[in-house]
């Protein structure tokens, strides 16, 4: 996330692990942007920090977000993430931004101009979001960005299915909830999606605690068992261009 004020000591922890398939996580809903402002009004509240996410998606549905400002702003974090020469191979964004009507069609044309092959869609081959809260799950499959068709017509790459959203820290039984969902995983490629963090002053959000056991999940000896016992591949998106 290019605007975080640990992008660069993030960056330096990355580039002594090349082998990584990294992401650029587009951020159009937290903190204050890397344009100014004025260039990007539709995107920023009066004290030019950017608007909440339902603040957001309320604009988007109403048509009060304009593309300009999202390929502007989107093209700002873009730049400073490929200064660094790390590793990109896919797109998506804080908050699920990029499937919003004003926003998806600007991503669309950012990814194919660095040459991004891969973007995230929400939903899966059904056309249906498939995890979180069901008022999210509902609203968000109607957006235009969350289906696979819209991003492979712009002659983009999407995994299609995505998973994570009801596994995070707020489990009671984090270990538990993801055995009995890598059971059930469908056949083919599956991204899922993980929030795992250290907690600092630096992190101001509701999800703190969540972070650190997710963390304890994915480093446990067991949750590998769980995923060998599957049968399940651990590939990043370099490997689907192979």
């Amino acid at each position: 996330m290019a605007n975080s004020s640990c992008f660069h000591q993030v960056c330096e922890w990355l580039e002594k692990r090349p082998s990584l398939d990294l992401g650029i996580h587009l951020n159009f809903t937290w903190g204050i942007p890397l344009c100014d402002p004025k260039d990007i009004s539709s995107l920023v509240d009066g004290a030019g920090k950017f608007h909440s996410s339902p603040a957001l998606y309320a604009r988007a549905l109403l048509g009060r977000i304009k593309k300009e400002h999202v390929y502007k702003e989107g093209k700002a974090q873009m730049e400073k993430v490929f200064a660094r020469k790390l590793n990109i191979t896919h797109i998506d964004s804080h908050h699920h931004a990029h499937v919003l009507p004003g926003l998806c069609e600007a991503v669309a044309d950012l990814a194919l101009e660095y040459r991004v092959s891969f973007v995230r869609s929400l939903t899966s081959q059904k056309h249906w979001v498939a995890d979180g809260p069901l008022s999210r799950r509902i609203f968000l499959g109607q957006m235009p960005g969350a289906h696979r068709q819209f991003w492979t017509k712009k002659g983009l790459f999407t995994v299609g299915c995505l998973k994570g959203c009801d596994l995070g820290g707020n489990q009671k039984n984090l270990l538990v909830c993801w055995d009995k969902f890598l059971t059930l995983l469908p056949e083919g490629v599956t991204e899922v999606m993980v929030h795992p963090g250290y907690v600092d002053d630096l992190i101001g959000d509701s999800y703190r605690e969540g972070r650190l056991k997710e963390i304890d999940l994915l480093c446990d000896p067991r949750f590998k068992k769980m995923i060998k016992k599957a049968d399940i591949s651990l590939i990043g998106f370099s490997h689907l261009l192979k």
